[in-house]
C-alpha cells in the first residue's frame, strides 16, 4: 500500500512539474492590446496622429478636445479614481485668447504650458490659468526663422531652436539649426544663446530631459539592402557653459525580410533621457524580384501571409543600443498602412516614472510597461 500511495505521489508529483515547465515556457503573448491597458478615453480627435497629451503623474493625463485641429479646452483625467478635473481655470484663459491658441510644449516638472497663439506670441501659464509670462515671437533676421517649435525647461524658462539656410532662397527642408534662444519668461529676455559652428544638420528637436540636456533626433534611416536601420541622437548640455552637441548612433537590430520596406516613426525619449522608444513598422508582403518561372520557386520555398502583410510593433533601448526589446505588437490587415490611422499606435509617450510607455489608439490612451 506504502509503495502505491509513493507511485503516486511520485506520479503526480511529475505532472505538476510538467505543467509548471510548460506554463513557464510557453511563449507570453506579444499583441500590444493584450498587454496594454485601456485607461482613458476622449472625443473623437484624440486618435489622430500626434494628438496632444501629457501625464500630470503616473496616474493624471490630460487630454485636449479640439475641433478642426484648433484647441478648445483641456481636462485632466485620474485613471485611479476615474474622474474628470475639467481645468476651468486654464481653459477660461484659453478663451479669452482672440485668436485659436495652440500647446507648443510642457515644462519638465509638467506643471508649465507654454502655448503659442495667431499673434506670434509665447505665453505661459500654469495648470490653474495663472500667466507667467508673455513674449514677442523672435523676430526673423536675414537667413534665419525661429523653428515652429519650442520647449520647456523648468519653471518660466524655454528653449527657442532658430533655423539658418545656406542661401538666400528658402529651400523646404533645406535648412539647419543656427543657434538656441533660451528665455526667461519672468524676467523678459535671453539668458543664454547656444551658436553652431557649423550648423546643426535639421533634424527633429524632440525631448529636453529632466536633466535639462536637449535632445534631438536626426531623421531616422529606414532599411536598405542588407543595412540594418539607426537613429541618431544630438545630446545638447544645456548646463555647460558653452554647450557641445554629441552625436549618438543607435543601430537596431530588428527583424526583417529580405527587402523589405521598414519605417520608424513616434521616436521619443525617457524623461531622463537615457532610453528610447519607437514604433517599427515591417512590411511583409511578397515582393516579385526574380523573373517570373523562378519566382514561383521562391514564393513556394517562402511563403508569404497576404492577410497580414505588415506589422507594427512597439520598441525599447537605452540611448546606447542596449537592452533593446519589443513591447509588443499590432498585426495589419490590408493592402495600404499608414502610421494616421487610429486603430494602430501612435503618439507614444512615456509616463513620469519612465517604466510605463503610453501611446493612442481607437480614440483612447493606453498604458503597457516598458519592460
Amino acid at each position: 500500500m506504502n509503495r502505491f500511495r509513493t507511485r503516486i505521489v511520485v506520479i503526480l508529483g511529475a505532472l505538476v512539474a510538467l505543467m509548471a515547465a510548460v506554463w513557464f515556457l510557453q511563449p507570453r503573448s506579444m499583441l500590444l492590446f493584450n498587454r496594454a491597458t485601456r485607461v482613458a478615453t476622449a472625443d473623437d480627435e484624440l486618435g489622430r496622429r500626434c494628438g496632444f497629451y501629457w501625464w500630470l503623474s503616473n496616474h493624471q493625463v490630460v487630454l485636449t478636445r479640439s475641433v478642426n485641429g484648433s484647441l478648445q479646452s483641456l481636462f485632466c483625467h485620474d485613471t485611479d479614481t476615474g474622474k474628470d478635473d475639467l481645468c476651468i481655470p486654464l481653459n477660461h484663459l484659453i478663451k479669452t485668447q482672440k485668436s485659436a491658441a495652440r500647446i507648443e510644449a510642457l515644462s519638465s516638472d509638467r506643471r508649465v504650458l507654454l502655448f503659442r497663439n495667431g499673434r506670434d506670441r509665447q505665453l505661459g501659464v500654469t495648470l490653474d490659468g495663472r500667466l507667467l509670462f508673455s513674449d514677442l515671437q523672435t523676430a526673423s533676421t536675414p537667413n534665419t526663422e525661429p523653428a515652429s517649435e519650442s520647449y520647456m525647461a523648468a519653471g518660466s524658462r524655454w528653449v527657442e531652436p532658430i533655423y539658418a539656410w545656406p542661401s538666400q532662397e528658402r529651400v523646404i527642408g533645406d535648412y539647419h539649426i543656427a543657434r538656441l534662444l533660451i528665455h526667461d519668461g519672468t524676467q523678459h529676455k535671453i539668458v543664454k544663446t547656444v551658436t553652431f559652428s557649423p550648423w546643426l544638420e535639421h533634424g527633429f528637436p524632440d525631448t529636453l530631459t529632466s536633466r535639462n540636456h536637449l535632445l534631438m533626433l536626426k531623421r531616422p534611416t529606414s532599411v536598405g539592402f542588407g543595412s540594418p536601420p539607426c537613429l541618431q541622437t544630438i545630446d545638447i548640455d544645456l548646463n555647460a557653459s558653452a554647450p557641445t552637441p554629441q552625436t549618438l548612433t543607435l543601430t537596431l537590430k530588428l527583424p526583417s525580410t529580405l527587402f523589405p520596406f521598414t519605417d520608424l516613426y513616434d521616436i521619443c525619449y525617457s524623461p531622463d533621457g537615457e532610453r528610447v522608444a519607437f514604433l517599427y513598422v515591417l512590411d511583409n508582403r511578397q515582393v516579385g524580384w526574380l523573373p517570373p518561372f523562378l519566382q514561383g520557386w521562391w514564393d513556394r520555398l517562402f511563403p508569404h501571409n497576404p492577410t497580414t502583410p505588415y506589422k507594427v510593433s512597439l520598441w525599447v533601448s537605452d540611448i546606447h543600443g542596449q537592452r533593446m526589446h519589443k513591447v509588443g505588437e499590432v498585426p495589419h490587415v490590408g493592402n495600404v498602412f499608414s502610421s494616421v490611422d487610429e486603430n494602430y499606435p501612435s503618439s507614444v509617450q512615456w509616463l513620469p516614472d519612465g517604466k510605463t510607455l503610453s501611446f493612442l489608439a481607437h480614440g483612447s490612451v493606453w498604458t503597457v510597461p516598458a519592460d
